[in-house]
């Protein structure tokens, strides 16, 4: 368990994560992956997808696809500074579906564990909304660590 990946949309709900990847990344001596999605332009059924995620639409939408890059690059950098040992954090910002693209990142970063924030959606919400850390738990070769915030302010 060397290598933590960690993804991260920006929201304070995919941040919740961030103490136990430390805490984790911190005992097992591990380097960190922060990884944030970077959307293509959304097509009319992207925005009602929950694989393209919510941030990631909304930016696509309102800015150019190499701002929406530079700006994810800049947000994991500023997030790469608060962590304890930044020179031990790789920041990641591949493009499309999310699930794709974090299931792809941890291959190609030869990650060793994910952690992962969730919403915790269950039922008829999860039937419609579906549910990207669920797949990625189903599809992905490394084990996950999953966190649901009880209060995300």
């Amino acid at each position: 368990m060397h290598r933590l990946l960690v993804p991260l949309d920006g929201s304070a709900l995919a941040e919740a994560v961030l103490p136990t990847a430390i805490e984790l990344g911190t005992a097992l001596a591990a380097d960190w992956i922060l990884v944030r999605v970077v959307a293509p332009p959304p097509s009319a059924w992207a925005a009602a997808s929950p694989d393209w995620g919510p941030v990631a639409v909304w930016e696509a939408e309102e800015l150019g696809t190499q701002d929406v890059q530079r700006a994810a690059q800049d947000y994991l950098e500023e997030v790469r500074r608060r962590m304890p040992f930044p020179e031990r954090v790789t920041v990641e910002t591949p493009a499309g579906p999310v699930l794709t693209a974090l299931i792809k990142a941890a291959a190609d970063q030869q990650a060793t564990l994910m952690a992962m924030s969730t919403h915790g959606r269950g039922g008829l919400n999860r039937l419609v909304m579906g549910s990207v850390t669920d797949m990625v738990i189903r599809l992905s070769s490394v084990p996950v660590v999953v966190v649901r915030p009880s209060v995300v302010g």
